[in-house]
């Protein structure tokens, strides 16, 4: 089944599951969704460097049973324009329902 956000807003408020490193990974997901069935989940946030060169760890964070937590977006982060493209063509093909680009948290 395609995840439409247009069919999902019209049942009523979108419930967002927001990424958080450290947390956010696929078994909190599972147990959000048994909780709330309808809770859109977001990946950790997950560096464009780390996917683009391969890092199982990094790699590790995209981990999900597309039977139990879709919609799944991933959110990834990074710096070079050119690594954003190819992460998202990684991520795209694991088979994400959608990506969010983290552009940056301020720190200062």
């Amino acid at each position: 089944m395609t995840f439409s956000w247009k069919e999902e807003a019209a049942k009523g408020p979108i419930l967002a599951l927001a990424p958080m490193s450290g947390y956010t990974d696929t078994a909190y997901r599972q147990l959000i969704k048994g909780i709330e069935p309808r809770t859109i989940c977001f990946t950790e946030f997950t560096s464009v460097d780390g996917i683009k060169y391969g890092s199982k760890n990094t790699l590790s964070q995209l981990d999900f049973n597309p039977d139990e937590e879709r919609p799944l977006v991933a959110q990834i982060f990074g710096k070079n324009a050119a690594n954003f493209t190819e992460a998202a063509k990684i991520v795209e093909a694991m088979g994400v329902d959608a990506i969010d680009l983290n552009m940056g948290c301020p720190a200062k």
